[in-house]
């Protein structure tokens, strides 16, 4: 609810409706004006594609891949789903998430560690349910199930791994979601590389995104919690900006 109420195009009908009442003051047309003109732009898809390209990060070739010689991968989840009391599934994103790191751990036959806490009322932790998709070819995981965030499981995976004698991570997350783990990382003494799923990577700019949708506002929310969250991060002092921008792909 509060975040229906929080989220574009909201704030903007807001600001217009307080705009209008008081239109006889000058102040007030130019923010009527101004969330009109917002309303617009944020419905357009491709206002969201040009807010997302800081974020994307590229994969890996395989050249870089083979100069870092990765020895683990690190798998932060994407939260769960609650099917009934005693049910609950993992997010598409958590399972996209799996699926490349089993990929990669085939293809390297290195270790796997998972990070996920419990959520609220789920009779076991994200990292366990995910680990427990027997489905897919997984070998045994270590399993950090105490992270709530991206920086508990910054500092989760730093501990397992100085106490497995591991140094180069591989980072398997979405790209947008791929900064702030680096970032994450990199303030605990962690070089990585990463990987993205390949879920909410950089899509082609195609003519249909000029249009404007919905689905405008949507894109521009998902990236502007992102923007939101990498903000509160350097606040609180989860990581600096050195740390965020040794965490860029470029």
């Amino acid at each position: 609810m509060i975040e229906q109420i929080v989220s574009l195009p909201m704030p903007m009908i807001y600001l217009l409706v307080i705009g209008l009442v008081l239109r006889h003051m000058k102040w007030a047309r130019w923010l009527a004006g101004t969330s009109v003109f917002l309303l617009i732009l944020c419905a357009f898809p491709v206002t969201a594609y040009l807010l997302y390209l800081p974020l994307h990060h590229p994969r890996p070739s395989a050249a870089e891949l083979e100069k870092f010689q990765p020895d683990c991968i690190l798998l932060p989840t994407a939260g769960a789903l609650k099917v009934s009391d005693q049910v609950w599934i993992p997010t598409v994103n958590s399972y996209w998430r799996l699926a490349k790191t089993v990929e990669l751990q085939q293809a390297f036959h290195i270790p796997i560690i998972i990070s996920g806490g419990a959520l609220k009322g789920a009779p076991t932790s994200e990292a366990a349910l995910l680990a427990q998709q027997n489905y897919l070819p997984l070998d045994p995981a270590i399993l950090d199930e105490s992270a709530t965030n991206t920086v508990d499981s910054a500092i989760q995976f730093a501990r397992i791994m100085k106490e497995n004698n591991l140094s180069r991570p591989l980072v398997v997350t979405d790209s947008h979601h791929m900064l702030r783990m680096r970032a994450s990382l990199a303030a605990q003494g962690i070089s990585s590389l990463g990987y993205n799923t390949g879920l909410g990577g950089q899509p082609p700019l195609e003519w249909d995104q000029l249009i404007p949708t919905r689905n405008g506002y949507f894109g521009v929310n998902s990236v502007l919690r992102e923007y939101v969250a990498l903000t509160y991060y350097i606040y609180q002092g989860y990581f600096s900006l050195r740390d965020l921008t040794r965490s860029q792909p470029f």
